[in-house]
């Protein structure tokens, strides 16, 4: 698992955002392409699971409380 980090300062940029997130992620080892999302996601225990939305033609989540976002 990886341990939790604080991205926040490297918000202001989506490139430099997605650079450190991937020093952090391999650290050592050069990044290995295709990033399999799934494995990072296990890594950092983060749950995810997957949805048959067919009926759907869009899905909209609220926020639960002024911490949360919508999506």
């Amino acid at each position: 698992m990886l341990k939790p980090y604080d991205f926040s300062k490297y918000f202001s940029s989506p490139e430099i955002l997605a650079s450190k997130f991937l020093e952090y992620c391999f650290r050592e080892k050069p990044a290995v392409y295709p990033i399999n999302p799934f494995r990072v996601l296990k890594e950092m225990d983060i749950p995810f699971v997957f949805r048959d939305f067919k009926m759907y033609e869009g899905v909209y989540l609220a926020p639960e409380d002024d911490d949360d976002i919508s999506f």
